[in-house]
């Protein structure tokens, strides 16, 4: 996702606290709050409040967009799409509904995402129908 700065600005000059951070406590990468850490820079503050996450890359990452879908700038289209095919690649037994429900699409163009990905692994697999050399 890109930086939006004027809303990087605004939060900087607000006079309320802003909420904390989410960080992968592992990888130390901010799940959520990219925005008001670089308002928290633009403030000049040492200091910004943290929540830790504990689960795995794949979580985080899921955490992330659920974040972002609840309560930060919108993600656009072609951004919740893009996470959906990441979700289904890093969880794969993750239904449609709930990745629906996760990246704010719905159901049946995860079902498509999904199917659209599965496509791909086949073409790519070796021996697989359409590839090269297998008679098609």
């Amino acid at each position: 996702m890109q930086q939006d700065e004027a809303h990087i600005r605004r939060l900087a000059e607000t006079d309320s606290e802003l909420p904390p951070i989410l960080v992968h406590r592992r990888t130390m990468r901010v799940i959520d709050g990219s925005h008001r850490l670089r308002a928290a820079l633009l403030r000049q503050r040492e200091y910004i409040d943290v929540e830790f996450f504990d689960g795995t890359e794949a979580e985080a990452y899921v955490m992330g967009i659920q974040a972002n879908t609840a309560h930060g700038l919108p993600l656009s289209l072609a951004e919740r799409k893009a996470a959906a095919g990441r979700v289904i690649q890093l969880q794969p037994e993750r239904s449609d509904r709930v990745i629906a429900r996760i990246t704010g699409l719905s159901a049946k163009t995860v079902g498509a995402l999904r199917g659209r990905s599965s496509e791909e692994i086949r073409s790519r697999t070796p021996g697989s129908a359409g590839t090269a050399g297998s008679g098609r």
